[in-house]
């Protein structure tokens, strides 16, 4: 057993045995209802209402979980789960999967938070509820719901690099209809100002510490615009049933600033920014689900989902494809590129309720999803995949709930293929590219045992896989790229198991939770892009990987006014090499992750900072490129309620006036390809609401 080990198992029973005294009453400790064993998180995002906050932010506070961004404030940006891919994270949107069928990653920041009320984090593999992509885990979000009897809440926002955002929801709740519609805009410039290395090397090579010979540059064709609109309404159509839909609309139109690659000095700004590309993105989501109890013994839901997703890229940089740095579409001299992708899906869930047998007890959940996805992309054929997923997760209690096993098991076919446009010589049809896919299965099993009211030991083991993506499968051959459609998917095997504490506390200390989780995953036929020959590159199952580490997290409050929340991650990683001596690192997975937060509550007013630290990382699968210094950054917050100050009591009740600084050390930052994020930043936000 490893030193750092024997610290942790120390550490933890030091923390055990101090925190739970007999005065302590317990708090009911909450669970994911898909996943009950796993290590999960719950956030109300309405919490985060007085800030100007994003889904990226929210997630990068958890532990286990880490944002990877490519730029500032609306930039690309994917959540990772233990050291996992982008890819191997499944988001979930009112129940909507998320994942494009053709790249298998979400983009976090077309998500506003605003719209949202509840995020839900499942930390390890969720393959034995959800099938393909929950490798690393799910990030599970639910659409704002309506607020008690008639509502309008709205606010404004406005910041540096001329940042302006507004917001509106009007709610109605009745006896037997609830609504909410909802609207959201924002915009940026996003021109911030970075240091950039001038004697030759690229910049992702250096450390960003100012030294002679840097110089100062900013970031220009980063600007984005994007709306959102969405509506949400449930209607009750007795004691037993009901009948709920959504409906949400997003469009983003954003540069996309290339890399930061000229060093030669006194260098233009668009000459080091690259700012001719831009993108433009759109996406429909929808949903139908009935409800209805007390069928059988237990619980039925029907859903039918659907999901729109159009991409537009343009690129007038592209003309001479062999040496072009800003574009991204470098070959072909393709100037506009249009992709879009359609996910259309039917689900049926039964829970079947607790029923005793002498001294167990025995509940079931039950699931048969299908799902028809369909991409067409300009510059290769479509492609299709129609997948079905048959989900079992019994669950047996003993000793009255003091023990409880869950074992699941789901299966999972998938049929995939293309076509491809230009026949065989002789052939006048066209040539189907089929995959075999066939059936993959993912067994696991949980266990929770209760110790003491409000502690409890939990475990998990099993397997998860995710099957290849389109773009992998069938990229089309630009020349020194092209997909493989004899990709085998994804494997891992996953293990976790630590503890769990809440208490409501006693004397000046209340609120307590903490909790702690080691975990491990071995990765087989791990799918990376990788050079096949002296010009070409495609995608090809690799040697295996390992991840561990463990995660911990806490939070109390103070004497009912200071509240603490912190969160740490070790991560330790390593790709098994037939063709090195030393194992290197997975990339863009820093080895310590810390965040810290404190709010300091008096009443009308509302202080807080945070601060958050990541490792240097590799860049590369080879982990010889580094980043030169660790990502760290202080902010700090202060929210007044002005209808709760002396003389201001005529305001509205829900008016809060709130201003952030963020990055307030100015520290250079790196995104996880290398590139600068922004320097020091304010926010001013107003909201109120009507009643």
């Amino acid at each position: 057993m490893s030193r750092d080990m024997r610290r942790l198992r120390a550490g933890l029973a030091a923390v055990l045995f101090a925190m739970v005294p007999g005065g302590l009453t317990a708090q009911e400790l909450p669970e994911s209802s898909d996943a009950p064993s796993a290590f999960s998180t719950i956030v109300n995002a309405r919490e985060y209402d007085d800030r100007f906050s994003t889904v990226e932010d929210v997630l990068d506070e958890l532990p286990g979980v880490r944002v990877r961004r490519q730029g500032g404030l609306g930039a690309h940006s994917t959540a990772a789960i233990r050291g996992s891919k982008s890819e191997q994270v499944l988001v979930l949107l009112d129940g909507v999967k998320l994942n494009s069928s053709q790249r298998g990653g979400v983009d976090l920041s077309t998500l506003p938070l605003r719209s949202i009320e509840r995020i839900e984090v499942i930390r390890g593999s969720g393959a034995s509820r959800f099938g393909s992509d929950a490798v690393g885990g799910v990030v599970s979000l639910t659409s704002r719901r309506p607020d008690v009897g008639a509502a309008l809440d709205f606010s404004g926002t406005t910041g540096r690099y001329r940042t302006f955002g507004v917001d509106s929801f009007v709610t109605f709740a009745g006896e037997r209809v609830r609504s909410v519609l909802g609207y959201t805009r924002l915009r940026s410039d996003n021109d911030f100002r970075f240091n950039r290395q001038t004697d030759g090397q690229p910049a992702t090579l250096l450390s960003p510490a100012v030294a002679p010979g840097d110089e100062r540059n900013t970031r220009v064709g980063a600007q984005f615009i994007e709306d959102s609109a969405f509506w949400n309404a449930e209607l009750a159509l007795g004691r037993r049933s009901s009948l709920s839909s959504t409906l949400r609309y997003y469009r983003k139109d954003r540069g996309q600033p290339g890399n930061v690659s000229d060093t030669t000095r006194n260098a233009k700004d668009d000459q080091v920014s690259c700012p001719y590309a831009d993108e433009q993105y759109r996406r429909v989501v929808s949903s139908l689900r009935w409800r209805r109890s007390q069928i059988a013994g237990g619980d039925l839901q029907l859903a039918l989902t659907h999901q729109y997703e159009r991409r537009e890229l343009r690129d007038p940089f592209a003309p001479n494809p062999l040496s072009s740095v800003c574009g991204y579409l470098t070959v072909r001299k393709v100037e506009h590129i249009q992709s879009i992708d359609q996910q259309t899906g039917i689900e049926l869930n039964y829970g079947l309720r607790e029923q005793p047998f002498g001294p167990l007890s025995f509940s079931a959940r039950s699931s048969l999803a299908l799902r028809y996805d369909h991409l067409r992309f300009d510059a290769s054929d479509p492609a299709r995949r129609f997948v079905t997923n048959l989900s079992l997760r019994p669950e047996i209690s003993l000793f009255e709930r003091r023990v409880r096993i869950f074992p699941a098991l789901s299966a999972e076919s998938a049929r995939t293929r293309s076509v491809r446009s230009t026949p065989e010589p002789g052939t006048s049809a066209s040539i189907p590219v089929p995959r075999s896919d066939g059936t993959e299965y993912s067994p696991s099993l949980g266990l929770i045992v209760s110790l003491t009211p409000g502690l409890r030991l939990k475990s998990n083991y099993g397997r998860a896989f995710r099957r290849p993506n389109f773009d992998e499968s069938y990229h089309p051959d630009f020349g020194f790229i092209r997909g493989n459609p004899e990709l085998s998917p994804e494997e891992s095997w996953n293990f976790d198991v630590g503890f769990e504490l809440s208490s409501d506390g006693s004397g000046a200390l209340r609120d307590l939770q903490l909790s702690g989780a080691y975990f491990h995953r071995d990765i087989e036929n791990s799918i990376e892009f990788i050079a096949i020959s002296q010009s070409t590159f495609a995608p090809v199952n690799i040697e295996s990987a390992r991840v561990r580490g463990y995660e911990l997290s806490a939070q109390v409050q103070l004497f009912e006014r200071l509240h603490l929340r912190g969160g740490y991650t070790y991560l330790d990683s390593e790709m098994d090499s037939e063709h090195r001596l030393d194992d290197p690192p997975l990339p863009h997975r820093p080895r310590n992750q810390l965040f810290g937060r404190a709010m300091l509550d008096l009443g009308a007013v509302r202080l807080w900072t945070e601060a958050s630290h990541d490792d240097r990382f590799s860049l590369t699968r080879t982990g010889e490129l580094v980043t030169g210094a660790p990502n760290r950054q202080i902010d700090l917050g202060l929210s007044v309620h002005l209808s709760q100050l002396p003389g201001l009591s005529w305001f509205p009740e829900d008016t809060v006036v709130s201003s952030e600084w963020l990055n307030i050390t100015n520290n250079d930052q790196m995104d996880s390809l290398g590139l600068p994020l922004p320097d020091r930043a304010w926010y001013l936000r107003v909201r109120g609401s009507l009643r």
